[in-house]
């Protein structure tokens, strides 16, 4: 039984001791003896005081107050009383009443007395009990509140190392009194003094880069405004103290109210410089060439598809000059690649000092530029006008001499233009028509500027397919090697020039002079030069014992073939695998060939000559006929140009020229070969002038060889 219930037990038993009706109090013992269990006691402690409320479940009640520690249990005449513990003050015992007399006024009295004081005690229980719930709960509340305090102090400290982890610098926004809380990294992000905090009035929009502010607020209202969007993330660059600008990445997130309406604005910006200064280096790679810090191919392809399209809209033209530059890969063979970037370096310079700063300079590779002019006029006839223009004044630039630390070098370009017009209409067909028109004047004869015609293009595909069928026709040997006899003075036979024929079943032959710088260009000659080696190499063996110990075999070698870095050790090999001895050859090559690097090439001849090759200087006459190559190349023959040959009968200008060659061959010990003789009269005047061996349709026409070296004599 509970305390509370026991006091309230007690007082309903003393007030029905209080009425006059025995039987009124007979209900009520009763009741309580149904409710009570005699059998059961409960006791209770509080503030250090018990006593004690007995109740006898027979004929009589009586009322014990004690001041005891412990329950008591006294026997009554009826039965065993059992003790109900109450808070309760009072005497020792007090025995009250007894069933078989009616109480008097005075007993009654006394009873009521003691229920209104019951019931006080009661009353106070009741508060006592409520205040400590109360207390209890307060402190229970006060732990709680402290806990909560503790672990918010130490996610704060958790945030500010994570925060100063970060680096990043943080503000807090107050949108309802306009103030914006900066902390001291942030400041200190900005120039400013890192001990300080700062409180500031309204947003810093003013620290915003002008030319993005705008951006900036109208993303920022759409956050602030959107309960869709959460949070808010941008790019942008920030005025610091010193003047300069800081890029940063701006994070921050709106705090709402029950309505939705954002209230504060949180966040953070982070200084990302060093990704900014990552990003611009991978851009550059990505789009500039390393060496001459030039757009590359992407680039230039990028920016010739905007310029394209501002043309169309603003209704004017653009111009593509392609530019190569003549005969660079010697100066890489002969000098090596260090003289070759520096020479790469000076043209991508003058390219950028002969243009307008709108016009756009570009390195495709190797030594391809390109100059993109811009905003040219909307009249096509005037814009290919100024375009050539252009381009004969870039070339005039790259045609002047290179000062370079290997030494001075000599070279042209070449320069294929293209103008935006109904033929040349988006990028691709700009960079093909100026590539076409680029090829055109390199085949033309270099060192010249060629403006795109729609022909050009139909020359270009017919030299593709020629290609095509020049690796077929080597795949399949469809090729063959002819000679043309050489014969001395005496009109015997000392020699003969190897000279590679494509002539096909049914069909025209085709010609060298249209194949030959097709392979060249493409790296066939290689091939061809190999397999003309073999060749040769198996008609020394067939006519062994049957060739003069004079007879050499003449081959010519191309100026791509000659400057190859491989080209000395390839022949060597090929010396060696083939079993040739080197006193049967004759290698043919040209002015342009050695007209780069003297030196180098004077090493690679010495080297052939040590194995027992001859060189001999063709078509002698018809380029720049230097002394200095027949002075410092050991040349042992020099043949004339046939153009002189065919003229020095009747033209007393080439007759002149032919005699002082002759003299100065003599003189210097170098024999003088003719080649294009076709006539008795050619012969026979060049035998009196002293030149030593003769070559033409009047000796030998070029077949493919019989049985014997006599077998190429007409």
């Amino acid at each position: 039984m509970e305390p509370s219930w026991s006091l309230h037990l007690l007082s309903e038993i003393l007030s029905a001791f209080s009425t006059d009706d025995p039987e009124n109090l007979r209900n009520v013992v009763n009741r309580v003896a149904e409710s009570v269990d005699a059998e059961v006691a409960a006791m209770i402690s509080l503030d250090g005081i018990t006593s004690g409320i007995g109740l006898a479940a027979e004929e009589r009640i009586c009322l014990e107050v004690l001041a005891s520690s412990r329950p008591s249990t006294v026997t009554i005449a009826a039965g065993t009383l059992h003790t109900y513990w109450a808070p309760l003050r009072g005497s020792d015992t007090l025995v009250v009443g007894r069933l078989d007399a009616p109480f008097d006024l005075e007993e009654r009295s006394l009873l009521r007395a003691m229920a209104r004081s019951i019931e006080l005690c009661l009353f106070m229980l009741d508060a006592i009990s409520a205040e400590r719930e109360a207390r209890c709960d307060l402190l229970s509340s006060q732990r709680l509140l402290d806990e909560r305090l503790a672990q918010l102090k130490e996610s704060e400290e958790r945030l500010l190392r994570v925060m100063q982890g970060t680096n990043d610098g943080w503000w807090d926004w107050d949108l309802q009194t306009n103030m914006c809380f900066l902390s001291q990294r942030w400041i200190e992000m900005m120039g400013g003094d890192k001990a300080k905090e700062s409180l500031h009035q309204g947003f810093w929009f003013d620290r915003i880069r002008p030319s993005q502010r705008d951006d900036f607020e109208r993303k920022l209202r759409q956050t602030l405004s959107s309960q869709d969007a959460p949070s808010f993330e941008q790019e942008t660059e920030l005025l610091c103290d010193d003047g300069a600008w800081l890029p940063v990445l701006v994070r921050g997130t709106a705090s709402r109210d029950e309505g939705g309406c954002a209230i504060r604005f949180s966040g953070t910006i982070l200084d990302i410089s060093d990704r900014k200064k990552s990003e611009k280096e991978v851009h550059k790679l990505a789009y500039y060439d390393a060496l001459t810090n030039l757009y590359n191919r992407r680039g230039l392809l990028d920016e010739i598809g905007l310029s394209v399209a501002r043309c169309q809209a603003d209704h004017n033209r653009l111009a593509v000059l392609m530019i190569d530059l003549d005969r660079f890969k010697k100066l890489n063979d002969t000098r090596g690649h260090a003289a070759g970037d520096q020479m790469l370096q000076v043209v991508a310079k003058r390219l950028k000092n002969g243009v307008r700063s709108r016009d756009t300079v570009a390195r495709l590779g190797g030594d391809e530029f390109v100059v993109l002019l811009n905003a040219l006029s909307s009249d096509l006839t005037a814009a290919q006008l100024s375009a050539e223009r252009v381009a004969r004044s870039l070339l005039a630039r790259l045609n002047r001499p290179y000062e370079l630390e290997s030494g001075p070098s000599n070279h042209t370009a070449s320069i294929g233009v293209a103008v935006l017009d109904e033929y040349s209409t988006n990028t691709d067909e700009l960079m093909q028509h100026a590539d076409v028109a680029l090829y055109d004047a390199k085949a033309g004869g270099r060192a010249m500027v060629r403006l795109f015609d729609p022909e050009m293009k139909l020359a270009v595909t017919q030299r593709a397919v020629l290609e095509q069928r020049l690796r077929g026709a080597i795949d399949h040997q469809e090729l063959k090697l002819f000679y043309q006899g050489i014969v001395d003075q005496d009109r015997k036979l000392c020699g003969a020039e190897a000279l590679i024929r494509w002539p096909r079943s049914g069909k025209s032959w085709i010609a060298p002079d249209q194949f030959i710088p097709v392979a060249e260009e493409s790296g066939l000659i290689h091939q061809l030069g190999s397999w003309g080696l073999r060749q040769v190499a198996g008609l020394i063996s067939q006519w062994q014992g049957r060739m003069c110990d004079s007879f050499r075999f003449s081959l010519n070698l191309s100026a791509t073939q000659f400057l190859h870095p491989d080209f000395l050790a390839h022949t060597l090999d090929q010396l060696d695998q083939f079993n040739i001895g080197g006193q049967w050859l004759k290698f043919e090559i040209t002015e342009e060939t050695v007209l780069d690097d003297l030196s180098k090439a004077a090493e690679r001849m010495n080297k052939l000559r040590d194995r027992g090759i001859e060189f001999a200087l063709d078509d002698f006459g018809k380029g720049y006929s230097s002394l200095s190559y027949l002075r410092q190349l050991p040349f042992s023959d020099v043949k004339i140009d046939k153009s002189y040959i065919a003229n020095f009968l009747t033209n007393r200008n080439d007759a002149a020229i032919l005699k002082a060659i002759l003299s100065l061959c003599k003189t210097m010990g170098i024999s003088l070969v003719a080649e294009g003789i076709e006539t008795e009269e050619q012969w026979q005047q060049l035998r009196l002038d002293g030149c030593d061996r003769f070559q033409g349709f009047m000796f030998s026409v070029p077949r493919e060889p019989g049985r014997d070296p006599e077998s190429l004599l007409n």
